[in-house]
């Protein structure tokens, strides 16, 4: 996380943040970002194409800090696995998504879990999120709750996971509020070690790299 410490943009944001979200291709990684960025659902996906990525401001709840979140959009196909590693280690923030009409997605939580454990930061915060909620009730196949399946991946990678959600990027359901639980969870532990919490790997876009990079948009 980077404090601004620039006088001409403290009225843009206060501090700097990066979400990572990956997870099985098809599992509405790209759905969510859009919902929390925009507020909008897309029913047609193309999938992504290695790393994507959004912004967002938000002032905290109980706070006058202005917060700009960078997420980060990856693609789930396994030829683009190996470029994404290289991510995790700005991230301060992981998002793990699965789908919970699709069993195998939920069984590869662990995996994606035991990668943010591998490469990522030591104070790098993971959170699982079950998206597509509201099809679960209609769905003829059986998933494990999202509270048992964070339960299972934290074994297997021997990380507590920092947060479970059962969310929608259809609806909104719980999109938000895992999002601002990662943002509270992030300046909490910052005010608690009392310096910036991974800074020193903060990745800093330039607005040449920003140019290059167009988000997807709904039609």
């Amino acid at each position: 996380m980077v404090k601004s410490r620039d006088k001409s943009t403290v009225s843009e944001y206060d501090y700097l943040i990066k979400f990572l979200l990956v997870g099985d291709s098809g599992t509405g990684k790209t759905a969510l970002v859009q919902r929390f960025e925009n507020d909008a659902f897309c029913e047609e996906q193309a999938p992504t194409i290695g790393v994507d990525f959004a912004l967002k401001t938000i002032t905290l709840a109980g706070s006058e800090d202005r917060v700009k979140i960078y997420l980060w959009d990856t693609a789930g196909q396994e030829r683009y696995r190996s470029i994404i590693t290289s991510y995790y280690r700005g991230a301060m923030g992981i998002f793990v998504v699965y789908d919970v009409t699709r069993p195998e997605t939920a069984d590869h939580v662990a995996y994606w879990v035991t990668q943010a454990r591998t490469y990522a930061n030591q104070d790098t915060a993971v959170m699982v999120l079950g998206n597509k909620a509201d099809l679960k009730p209609g769905t003829d196949q059986s998933v494990a709750s999202v509270d048992t399946i964070c339960e299972r991946a934290g074994l297997v990678a021997d990380l507590a996971v920092d947060g479970c959600y059962d969310v929608s990027a259809k609806t909104g359901e719980g999109v938000e509020r895992a999002m601002m639980d990662m943002a509270d969870l992030l300046m909490m532990r910052l005010d608690h070690s009392g310096h910036e919490l991974g800074h020193t790997n903060t990745v800093c876009l330039t607005e040449a790299v920003m140019g290059k990079q167009k988000r997807k948009r709904c039609c």
